[in-house]
């Protein structure tokens, strides 16, 4: 039976990814320190207990920050490890600048070490569209192969931080890594701190929220089952394919903040309260994903529309809002 071993398991992304690899047969080692509080820490508890009930599922809390050591464990059938944890999120990282690279950089190093030290040859992480910074968006979207040298926050640079980490361990030690940059993924057990849960609790619960720069920023919002669909393709490439890979995972479909929020009030028939401000330091004003690359390599299928997406969020989000206790 192939083992997998997922970082961030609790997380939405590490969450979502993990049913996918239950459901297909693999076994998964699932880590996460579970390192928040208040509604992000419930959420998360809610996550796992839907994955601790799997045979095929072990769970490991532990800090990537502190030397990865699993014992007792055999890792003869374990040949990837998908790196999905991190402290996310572009405007709390100007304020914990210092978590974000501990957690982050630091993190990530120890991910390849342990990958390095156990023979374990390939590396699949979650890298970010913040990468690209406000660098001028082409018509055709942002390519992998543009430049990446002016973050804009410091979760970018966290980023743009473990893509040259993982160059030095792929052309050092021949661990193949396959970086993917993901642009604002949303949908079903998403993050409390993310657009479409605040804008969605914010007005179903009648409360102002705040758009910034009137809600003209645009974002490649794009949906989790693309993301790990994605991320089952990467899997299924062969080691031979290239030992250093970085893909865009976006819908190349770019739409304001204010659509995503006049979508979801008409997705929940309500209307809802806001004001605006100025966008906070680090916020960049577009992002826009080419997905040329990562579609032949990757062999991807067309992603969910924008107007699908937001309404399976929405169906579930009041579901998940009606039958739990989160408020």
């Amino acid at each position: 039976m192939r083992t997998i071993i997922v970082t961030g398991v609790a997380g939405f992304i590490g969450f979502s990814l993990t049913k996918a690899l239950l459901s297909q047969g693999y076994k998964v080692w699932g880590i996460d320190n579970m390192a928040r509080d208040g509604e992000m820490l419930e959420v998360m508890k809610l996550r796992l207990s839907g994955l601790l009930s799997n045979e095929r599922f072990l769970f490991v809390k532990a800090d990537l920050c502190d030397e990865l050591v699993l014992r007792e464990t055999d890792l003869s059938e374990c040949d990837t490890i998908i790196h999905l944890a991190a402290s996310a999120g572009v405007r709390s990282s100007m304020n914990n600048p210092v978590r974000y690279i501990k957690d982050n950089v630091i993190g990530f190093a120890n991910v390849l070490e342990f990958a390095r030290s156990n023979n374990i040859k390939r590396v699949i992480y979650a890298s970010s569209s913040s990468v690209y910074g406000n660098n001028n968006v082409p018509a055709e979207g942002l390519k992998e192969d543009g430049k990446i040298s002016s973050p804009e926050s410091v979760y970018a640079m966290t980023k743009a931080s473990d893509e040259l980490l993982a160059y030095v361990y792929s052309h050092t030690y021949g661990i193949q890594t396959i970086g993917l940059r993901l642009f604002s993924v949303y949908g079903p057990f998403g993050r409390p701190d993310m657009a479409p849960w605040i804008f969605a609790k914010s007005i179903m619960e009648g409360r102002e929220v705040v758009l910034y720069n009137n809600g003209s920023m645009k974002r490649d919002f794009t949906y989790i089952d693309d993301v790990v669909n994605s991320i089952m393709m990467s899997l299924r490439l062969e080691k031979e394919r290239g030992i250093y890979s970085i893909y865009n995972i976006g819908n190349s479909s770019p739409h304001t903040v204010w659509e995503l929020y006049t979508m979801i009030e008409r997705c929940l028939d309500l209307k809802g309260k806001f004001k605006c401000l100025d966008a906070p330091a680090g916020d960049v004003e577009q992002t826009f994903a080419n997905m040329s690359h990562a579609r032949e390599s990757l062999n991807l299928p067309s992603f969910t529309p924008f107007e699908v997406g937001v309404n399976k969020f929405c169906e579930w989000f009041k579901a998940f809002y009606h039958s739990t206790i989160i408020r």
